[in-house]
Formats: C-alpha cells, structure tokens, sequence
C-alpha cells in the first residue's frame, strides 16, 4: 500500500510544481513518462475483465541506453483503485525483473538491458475477483 500512496504523491507533486495549480494532476502519467527520457512504446496490450480495459501494459525501448521497460498502467474503472497490479520483464537467457504490489496508478517502470536479446513482457491486474493477466512470449529481439 505504501509505494502506491508515494507513487500518486509523486505524481501529484510533481504536476502541481510544473503547473502551480493545485495537487490534482493535469493528466494520467503516460508509459514514456514513467520509463523517462528516451524511451520509445514498442508495443502496448489491453488487459480487460468482462470486455472493460482496466489496464494497459506496455514495452518500451531506449535505443542510446539498450534498455527496455516495461510498466502497468490502470485504466478506466481501476483508476485510483488500489489492487495487486504487476510489471515484469525478461531477457531471454538473461535476467527478469519484477514490480508486483497493490496500486491505484500503476506498477513499474521495470528496466533491464536486452540490446541484441528477446524479450518477453507481463501485466497483470486484479479485478472483479481475479487477477487479469497479458504475457507477450518471446519478441522484439535486436
């Protein structure tokens, strides 16, 4: 519970300093935004329950750095819901990061180095009673 009140704190403050309006944010942080500087969406997935999209889970890559990312963003009626949501990344032959916990935005940015090597990507979310997952396999390999 705790990183998910410091992620929307973040978030807010943030915006409230560029903007100087307020802490309620102008707009829904963005997969790029997240990543940071840099990073490219190569693919974003919809996770849906009962044809609703309640998160979007998306890779990205950085070509100057060969890292890619990989974040779970809430989406339509998950907005502002805490509840487990997961981001993980894996390099094919090679190391896999994960960010699980219970949030009301989302999971990640997960990052790791994959230049020249595949990549698979997870998100999952739990929602009207169970968890909610897109798993990409292998892909985006260079």
């Amino acid at each position: 519970m705790r990183k998910s009140v410091r992620r929307a704190g973040v978030l807010s403050a943030g915006v409230a300093l560029a903007t100087g309006i307020g802490m309620a944010p102008a707009h829904a942080a963005t997969p790029a935004e997240l990543c940071g500087s840099g990073y490219s969406t190569l693919e974003t997935r919809s996770i849906q329950s009962g044809g609703t999209t309640v998160a979007r889970v998306s890779l990205l890559y950085n070509a100057g750095t060969g890292y890619n990312c990989v974040v779970t963003v809430h989406a339509g009626p998950s907005v502002g819901v805490a509840t487990y949501t997961l981001a993980r990344l894996e390099v094919q032959g090679g190391a896999s990061k994960s960010d699980p916990g219970t949030y009301s935005q989302y999971a990640g940015p997960v990052r790791l180095s994959a230049a020249g090597r595949c990549v698979s990507f997870t998100g999952s979310i739990t929602w009207g009673g169970a968890t909610r997952t897109y798993n990409s396999g292998w892909g985006h390999c260079g």
